[in-house]
């Protein structure tokens, strides 16, 4: 009864069948599921942030092994191989967010909202919380290990540290986000290869290459959101990390004003605008956690003197 207005292909009609109660304990049971999600995805996410400053463990007596890794190695696996393993975790998520929340929401463009919602929620947490705190505690294990009581202090002065490992995804994320845009490798693959083997009718081959594709707003802005808040929240403590964010978003920017021109279809649900509404919403978090950042180094720097 609350939605209005609403266009015959945006309809689940499935769930429309649904008792009410049926749709609440799905929403609970789900919600549930998300934040348990969100938890018990924080170990894989943290072990990342740890390989991002994975060259300051070596002081640890069973990880001295670390100092007999080549150079260029090390710096591959610090600097690259971090981003890459952090983007396919982040990949996997938006898939079943939108599943979850096609359970019992009773409009595609509301599944949109719902897996927007939750997965910005998934990124401040697992990319942002979990990955700065568990790279700046590999950056300062050993003293931490030695004097426990000196951990927060220690937290806030190695915080910056883990900008470094923010630098390399900004680039990483935002030039392999380009350039997947602009080269639309799964399109391509469908219509070369597998369009072949699933099209067995001639209107299926047409349709294939008629039709444009679309846009899921709900896995497209908070990505985007939360990198938006990273480069804020940084703003402050290192300002380095404003500039990577400044060329990456450029790129993606011309790269999606020539998909939004050229490329993307009428498949896309129609958000009425209330996915950037929800986006802009979401980027004030980043100033909040900066404020939050100052806060904590401000108070541990008066402290310690």
């Amino acid at each position: 009864p609350k939605v209005v207005g609403v266009q015959p292909q945006d309809i689940i009609w499935g769930n429309l069948s649904k008792k009410n109660m049926v749709t609440r304990l799905l929403k609970i049971a789900t919600t549930t599921f998300v934040v348990l999600m969100i938890i018990f995805w924080a170990i894989p996410v943290a072990f990342v942030g740890v390989i991002s400053n994975i060259k300051t463990l070596e002081t640890i007596s069973f990880l001295t092994w670390i100092s007999s890794i080549p150079t260029v190695i090390l710096g591959v696996i610090t600097g690259l191989l971090p981003s890459i393993m952090l983007a396919v975790l982040m990949a996997l998520v938006p898939i079943v967010l939108r599943l979850l929340a096609g359970l019992f929401e009773p409009t595609k463009s509301a599944v949109e909202l719902r897996t927007q919602a939750w997965y910005f929620s998934f990124q401040v947490v697992d990319v942002f919380l979990v990955t700065t705190f568990s790279s700046g505690a590999a950056a300062v294990a050993k003293q931490i290990v030695d004097s426990p009581g000196s951990a927060p202090t220690l937290l806030a002065s190695n915080l910056p540290l883990a900008s470094n490992f923010y630098t390399a995804y900004f680039v990483v994320t935002m030039v392999n986000q380009a350039a997947m845009l602009v080269l639309n490798i799964a399109p391509l693959l469908f219509i070369a290869f597998l369009g072949k083997i699933l099209d067995s009718t001639p209107r299926k081959v047409y349709n294939r290459y008629v039709n444009l594709i679309g846009l899921g707003w709900g896995s497209v802005y908070p990505a985007y959101a939360m990198l938006g808040c990273i480069a804020i929240a940084y703003s402050m403590i290192a300002p380095l990390l404003l500039g990577f964010a400044s060329v990456g978003f450029t790129l993606l920017y011309f790269a999606y004003r020539y998909q939004l021109l050229y490329v993307i279809g009428n498949d896309s649900i129609d958000m009425k605008g209330r996915s950037y509404a929800r986006a802009l919403q979401q980027l004030t978090v980043g100033v909040y956690l900066l404020e939050f950042c100052l806060i904590g180094l401000f108070a541990i720097g008066v402290s310690s003197d």
